[in-house]
Formats: structure tokens, sequence, C-alpha cells
């Protein structure tokens, strides 16, 4: 079986789990339903398996989208505990700008072409090998093995793409940053607001 659909019932059986309501389960109960809807994704619906239908949508996602998606499912399902929320700002920053620095100009919206820049892509894993560092010593794990994935991933060649940017980053995942980072911003907002309403008064 070929990457492509491997890629395509991970993130089928990866969403699916994530959408359901299963706080309320114990693990075993949790495993089981992850296992159920992976099976679901073979099912064979007008002659293509159900999580062919996703993956029409969404094209490929990035490794670092598939890894972020694999990790949730794990602190659902095992005990590894789940990112510190200063951590997952960090790697929502890093790839809302990757995502900002790719797609205006994809789109026309300005004059350079930094997806070229992944063909041959040496300065491009000279930034990743600075952030992965800075990961590193702010002990954000999951931003470093998010980046590891990536650049391995391009090392191998895993993905029939030969650019470095489509193991970085999708359109998925920067929209998904950037909807995050808004509403971290939001709920700061309304956070020191009612700290400066409730203060009381001299």
């Amino acid at each position: 079986m070929t990457w492509e659909l491997w890629q395509a019932y991970a993130i089928f059986a990866f969403v699916a789990f994530l959408l359901l309501p299963t706080a309320k389960l114990r693990t075993n109960g949790r495993i089981a339903v992850l296992l159920l809807v992976a099976g679901a994704g073979f099912v064979q619906v007008g002659g293509l398996p159900l999580a062919a239908y996703p993956r029409s949508l969404l094209d490929d996602l990035a490794l670092t989208t598939v890894a972020w998606l694999g990790y949730a499912v794990l602190t659902r399902t095992t005990s590894i505990p789940r990112v510190r929320q200063a951590h997952r700002i960090q790697i929502l920053v890093c790839f809302a700008l990757a995502a900002l620095l790719l797609y205006p100009a994809t789109l026309g919206l300005t004059y350079t072409d930094p997806y070229r820049l992944g063909f041959e892509p040496r300065e491009m894993l000279a930034v990743a090998f600075l952030v992965t560092t800075g990961f590193w010593l702010q002990r954000n794990y999951l931003g470093v093995a998010l980046l590891l994935v990536a650049t391995l991933g391009f090392t191998v060649d895993i993905k029939p793409s030969g650019n470095y940017w489509d193991y970085l980053v999708d359109p998925a995942l920067g929209l998904y940053c950037w909807i995050a980072l808004l509403g971290h911003g939001i709920a700061a907002t309304v956070a020191r607001f009612r700290v400066a309403t409730e203060r009381p008064t001299p």
C-alpha cells in the first residue's frame, strides 16, 4: 500500500476519533472506538473506501499535521500528557507564520515565490534547525518532534512531492493555527477585561 493511501486511512481514523465524544469513556473504550473508526475507513462506498473521500477535499496533508493529529490521539488513548498551553502557542505561532509566508505568495498577493525555496531548501533547513533548537531549549518536545518528522520525511522522500514546504505545512494546518491563535487572543482579552471589571474600586 502506498504512502498516500496509508496517510488517507490514518487521517480518516485520527480526525473521526478526535471528533467523537469519547471523554467519558475509559482508555479501553477509547481504543475500541479508534479501532472501529479505523476499520470504517476501509468500508467501500461508491467503489472507494470512506478514507479516500476526505483526501479528495484536503489533498495530501503535511507530515506535521499527521504527526500532530497522531499525538492528539495518543493523549486520549494513553497516559501521554497533553502539551502545555505555552508550548502549544509556540507551535501555533511557528506554523501560522510559515503559512503566512507561503500562501499569500502562492495566491499571487506578493511578488516573491517562497515555494521555490522548498526544492533546494538549504536556507529553510537552516531556519528549521534554529527553530527546532529553540523548541528544544524551551523543552517543547512536541515542536521538536513535528519539525524532525517533516525534515526526516523530506530526506527519505516519503511523499511524492520533492518540496520541503509540502512536508512542513498545509492550508488546513495554517488555517487551524490562525483560528486557534485568534481564539487564544480573544480568551486572553476577555480574561483581562473580567479582572479589570471585578477589581474593587478604591
